[in-house]
């Protein structure tokens, strides 16, 4: 076999590493599926591959083939045949995961106020009941 054309396919999960035994495949064309995970890095093993597609996947990772023909709409793909280095993808799951401590330590902050208030509210009305009551004596 020297071309597999599985784009179009509603394929899941990820790339099968055992791809790479297929060492006569020029073209591999898996765009337009459900594909998550990472290229597996045993692809280089297919020495005549020239055609390699997987744009609009839900790829992530480096990029192990040296001659991508398509890796469109795989916003977490990186590596030296794309425009995006690998160190900018870690740089973003950086900033992402910056964002999201900070959004857990506001929440943290503004759910503690709320019971520091609420437990204040309580005790002042605990302290006017008692005066009522006393008073009423």
């Amino acid at each position: 076999m020297t071309a597999l054309f599985l784009d179009a396919n509603q394929l899941s999960g990820t790339i099968p590493n055992s791809l790479s035994k297929l060492s006569n495949l020029t073209v591999l064309d898996l765009s337009s599926n459900n594909l998550s995970g990472g290229i597996p890095s045993n692809l280089v093993l297919i020495s005549v591959l020239t055609y390699f597609n997987v744009s609009r996947n839900g790829l992530a990772g480096e990029v192990p083939v040296d001659n991508p023909t398509a890796s469109d709409e795989n916003r977490d793909l990186c590596g030296e045949p794309l425009d995006r280095k690998c160190e900018d993808a870690t740089e973003k799951n950086r900033s992402k995961r910056l964002i999201v401590l900070i959004v857990v330590v506001v929440c943290a902050a503004c759910l503690r106020s709320l019971c520091c208030f609420y437990i204040f509210s309580l005790l002042r009305w605990r302290k006017k009941l008692k005066m009522k009551i006393s008073n009423k004596y």
